[in-house]
Order: C-alpha cells, then structure tokens, then sequence
C-alpha cells in the first residue's frame, strides 16, 4: 500500500470520525427547534451506508460500530442495539461493493433504503421485546424516509465534493492483490 492512499485512506476515516462526532454535538444542542412530530434523518448511517457502497474501506464496519455507539450512549438510546443492526446491513454491502457489478445508482439506493428499513423495523420489534418505550411510530417512519431521500443527496456531496466514487474494476483487483478484502 502505498503512502499516498494510507495518508488518503485516515484522512477519510478521521472526517468520518470528525462527522460522528459533529452530529451528536448537534442533536445535544439546546435548540429551540421543534420538529412537530417529524424525525430527522439520520445522517451518520447514511454516510456510512453511501461509502459502504463506494470506498468500503473508508469507513470500516468496526468503525461505524463504534461511533454509532457512542451515539448510543450519548442520546440515551439503548447502548449497542442501534449500533449492532448498522452494522450487519453494512457488511453486507461492503461485501457486495467489491464484486464487479453494473449496479446503477436507483439498484444502489434501494439496497440503502432496504437496509434502512431493515434496521428500522428490526430496532421496533427489539424494543418491543424489551419492553421499552418505542419511539411514536410517525416519528421513527419519517426518519426512515427522510433518510432515504438523504441518500441520494449525501451520495452526490460524497462523489462531487469529496470524490467518492464507486470502486472500479482495476481497484477491486488490487485490492486482492494487497489482501483487503
């Protein structure tokens, strides 16, 4: 590997980090913003889920678990559980994104948004379960869809601003070669 794309490589991660960190100083703020109702996307996943497809090893799943439990912890949502449903769906698209493909940008979006969903109604019927109190469901839906519609926005700003774009043939190659995979 060489020194120009580990120096990129940590560059990536430490804004994801930065990022992650950012959002949960944000939601802490003492706003006076009221959403009557509606959720907010949840932009920390969507990011996730967008260089999981793209640069897979941008944001490694590990990573992603972590800073989702720290929000977790910091949000007093129950600890881990948010964090351990992220991170199957983002394995199994950080699997899928080195498999040469044409997979076009609405085949992308609907495995983001089914992962979304997944995660959605996995974390409702967990906490259901457990007996803890379940967010209202209009609230837990309109993030879910606000996330959605997120995607394809944080896709652009990801592959305009930050030039991530979805791996190609000759990069999956060597990424078996150095063993990344």
């Amino acid at each position: 590997m060489n020194d120009g794309f580990s120096g990129k490589l940590w560059l990536y991660r430490l804004g994801f980090v930065c990022f992650g960190m950012l959002s949960v100083f944000m939601s802490l703020l003492p706003t006076e913003i009221d959403f009557n109702g509606w959720g907010r996307p949840d932009l920390v996943v969507v990011l996730a889920l967008v260089w999981a497809v793209r640069r897979p090893y941008y944001a490694p799943v590990f990573m992603v678990g972590l800073i989702v439990f720290f929000q977790d912890l910091m949000l007093q949502r129950p600890p881990g559980l948010h964090a351990a449903l992220i991170m199957i769906p983002l394995m199994r698209l950080q699997k899928r994104a080195y498999r040469p493909s044409d997979t076009t940008f609405m085949e992308e979006w609907a495995n983001a948004a089914i992962a979304l969903i997944a995660i959605a109604i996995a974390t409702r019927l967990i906490l259901n379960i457990a007996f803890l109190d379940l967010p209202r469901f209009s609230v837990h839906l309109s993030s879910v869809i606000f996330s959605i519609a997120a995607y394809p926005i944080v896709a652009v700003i990801s592959q305009r601003i930050l030039g991530i774009t979805p791996l190609s043939l000759s990069e999956i190659e060597i990424a078996r070669q150095e063993g990344r995979l």
